[in-house]
């Protein structure tokens, strides 16, 4: 029985960890409104960025999410899962574009994040992120990502240290 609370701590932290990743998709694809670039390649290098820099600067990561190599590049563990699961409560929509031979899936926040779960810090951040990589196509922040040691470290589908 001593595990019990133990056990329930740590569902109550994956819990807080959906929703805090949840939430900096949203802020992501508001700040990104106007990136021509911003799909879900993008995205996902925002968010590994985010996370990464975050946890460099102050030894933890924003989301508290983990992050697996993909030939792209780091990509949010479960991404499509938990995209799926926005959509389906209508705090996101996917918008298709035609780019060249290439189909964007562009997110689009149907609400606003809640911004109160993020410190000032990790809002400098994320700001800092959309600012350095705004002007980046998918391919171009796919190609700085495939930079990182960690992603070179572990094969496709490996969760990334």
């Amino acid at each position: 029985m001593a595990d019990v609370p133990n056990k329930l701590s740590t569902m109550s932290a994956i819990t807080a960890n959906e929703e805090k990743v949840k939430e900096l998709i949203l802020l992501l694809s508001e700040m990104s409104e106007g990136d021509e670039y911003f799909g879900a390649t993008k995205l996902n290098k925002l968010l590994f960025f985010a996370d990464f820099l975050a946890y460099i600067r102050y030894g933890k990561s924003i989301s508290g999410s983990a992050y697996e190599a993909q030939p792209a590049g780091p990509m949010l563990k479960n991404f499509y899962n938990i995209r799926n699961e926005m959509i389906e409560k209508q705090d996101i929509a996917l918008a298709e574009l035609d780019l060249g031979n290439f189909k964007q899936k562009k997110t689009l926040a149907l609400r606003s994040a809640n911004i109160k779960m993020f410190s000032a810090e990790e809002v400098s951040i994320i700001s800092h992120v959309i600012s350095d990589f705004r002007h980046m196509t998918a391919s171009q922040i796919s190609a700085l990502s495939h930079e990182f040691l960690g992603w070179q470290a572990v094969d496709i589908g490996e969760e990334i240290p």
